[in-house]
């Protein structure tokens, strides 16, 4: 009779020991969850840094259209005559940031097959989707959004970047500078993009948000959303 009262009682404590640490995983879980929720929100022109790359997202903006023209590479626009444009379901989120190189080595932001230390995401009405490169010869997307399609001003002058080449489309090639994607120690750059996400806005006004996850020296991703409104 002992012995079944004892053995009783060491069950009554495993189901009590056990509920304790159910109790305290669902706990740690909500505090994730909480933190991920509180961290702010960015307005745009709003900088985040990590230890080797400051990042600004200037400007953001659903539209139809894009300019292909060198000095306003990206901004929205709706002369269709000297544009990219979008298929139906799908919409350019004509974006502007500026990157700084802060590490003393040299960073690849664009190159073919590099590792990208910027991505990009876009939620739409509590949706998150993916942003794609637009591919101007081709029209289609082009793997996720990196700026191997970019408008680009190195602090001098404005230029496309395509693939690591002069970018050649619809205009003089003399009036095009050859541009590689590797920003040098202490450089800001400033790049325009025009990324391509599949759905149709209800309104090209209407509020969204983009996330970039921003690389640090120990090669782990941070993350920062900005609002657009």
């Amino acid at each position: 009779m002992k012995k079944l009262l004892a053995l009783m009682l060491a069950l009554v404590m495993a189901v009590s020991l056990a509920s304790c640490g159910g109790g305290e995983k669902k706990d740690d879980a909500k505090a994730t969850e909480a933190k991920t929720e509180s961290k702010p929100k960015l307005s745009l022109g709003k900088k985040v840094s990590t230890d080797v790359f400051d990042f600004t997202l200037e400007k953001a903006k659903f539209s139809y259209y894009a300019s292909s023209k060198l000095g306003t590479y990206a901004e929205p626009t709706n002369k269709k005559d000297v544009s990219f444009r979008t298929s139906k379901g799908q919409v350019f989120v004509c974006l502007s940031f500026k990157i700084k190189n802060k590490d003393r080595d040299t960073w690849s932001v664009g190159d073919y097959g590099a590792d990208y230390p910027f991505e990009f995401e876009l939620t739409y009405k509590g949706k998150k989707d993916s942003l794609y490169n637009y591919n101007p010869d081709s029209k289609r997307q082009l793997d996720h959004l990196s700026v191997q399609y970019a408008g680009v001003f190195n602090g001098k002058d404005w230029t496309y970047y395509y693939r690591g080449q002069e970018f050649e489309y619809g205009y003089d090639q003399n009036d095009v500078h050859y541009y590689s994607a590797w920003i040098d120690s202490g450089d800001t750059y400033e790049f325009r993009v025009p990324a391509l996400a599949y759905l149709d806005p209800d309104s090209l006004d209407d509020p969204f948000e983009i996330t970039v996850n921003v690389r640090n020296s120990d090669g782990e991703d941070e993350y920062f959303t900005y609002e657009v409104k």
